[in-house]
């Protein structure tokens, strides 16, 4: 059962969401800049990252359903989700994200580009820890469910099971 929101909660949360969203629409709209070339390598590369991120977050909403919302307090409509992309990280979806704005900055040649980038990974991680402790409240065995899976990128934890 989920604890109350309250009014601070539900500010905190949707305050992470439009600063996403700003950031998220700044990524898009920045005109393209000339800082560095983009050769046929990096736009490759870029487009992979792109549709390695599409595929990715499509793939995590699925897994997710009914618990798919923009706000980081957990909605209720499902348990703990530790299938699909959630068995090797706890937030696919943000790595998602990131993965389709690296892309988008790696083509842009653009410096500022690039920064809001940063800016949107720095969100995510504040955004994804406010979270983990709303998902600890709510769900009992999410402090080892953490303990055991990364954040974003999959790579074995300290005391991970192998599983």
């Amino acid at each position: 059962m989920e604890p109350p929101a309250g009014p601070n909660r539900t500010l905190v949360a949707w305050s992470f969401v439009v600063v996403q969203v700003l950031l998220m629409a700044a990524i898009v709209v920045t005109p393209r800049g000339d800082d560095w070339s983009d050769p046929w390598w990096l736009d490759g590369a870029a487009t992979g990252t792109l549709v390695l991120g599409l595929a990715l977050g499509l793939w995590a909403v699925v897994c997710l359903g009914r618990g798919l919302t923009p706000s980081p307090v957990p909605n209720g409509a499902v348990g703990l989700v530790t299938r699909g992309p959630y068995r090797w990280v706890r937030h696919p979806i943000y790595t998602a994200v990131i993965l389709i704005v690296v892309g988008v900055a790696a083509r842009s040649g653009s410096i500022v580009v690039l920064a809001e980038t940063a800016a949107l990974v720095v969100l995510f991680n504040l955004k994804a820890r406010w979270e983990e402790h709303r998902l600890t409240e709510i769900f009992p065995g999410y402090p080892r469910y953490r303990d055991v899976t990364s954040r974003f990128l999959p790579v074995r934890r300290h005391g991970a099971t192998g599983r």
